[in-house]
């Protein structure tokens, strides 16, 4: 399937190894992944691991993307939110946002998240109306995996998105 979009945000008190993890596996699932941070370079994670950037935030046209992954830590300039906004005030078809239970609480301020509810550790993963939350970082490989099954299901046999 695929080739997918996902569009991955960084700054600098993001978690590089749910970036960098997340986005290795999505990209070895055949989805073709952006990273996108606020203007300045270079940009180091909360663990001071240097992170790639391919486009800043207010380069990003966020309807050209299938997927976007906050992960913990996420940047919550108003840059930012404005992209997660887009991906959550949309519809839930045929965009996903996904993110990580810190992202959530992060940005829980925004309406379309108001009500989201967090993902136990039980779930792991919770799906609910295009919106994905993993409950932690051990939790990203069944994001990728709920990630692809959501494509397939909304893309069937071509892989191409609509």
């Amino acid at each position: 399937m695929g080739p997918y979009r996902l569009l991955v945000l960084a700054g600098p008190e993001v978690d590089e190894l749910e970036v960098i993890g997340l986005a290795y596996a999505a990209t070895f699932a055949g989805w073709r992944v952006t990273f996108a941070g606020p203007k300045g370079a270079p940009l180091r994670g909360g663990r001071g691991i240097a992170l790639p950037l391919d486009k800043t935030f207010d380069a990003i046209e966020a309807t050209a993307y299938d997927a976007l992954f906050a992960p913990s830590g996420a940047p919550t300039d108003s840059a930012a939110r404005a992209l997660v906004a887009a991906f959550a005030d949309g519809p839930a078809v045929p965009r996903v946002l996904a993110m990580t239970n810190d992202a959530l609480t992060r940005l829980r301020d925004l309406p379309a998240l108001a009500n989201l509810p967090a993902a136990t550790p039980d779930e792991g993963v919770r799906l609910e109306g295009g919106r994905l939350v993993a409950a932690r970082a051990g939790d990203l490989p069944a994001l990728v995996h709920a990630l692809e099954s959501y494509a397939r299901v909304h893309w069937p046999r071509t892989g191409a998105r609509p």
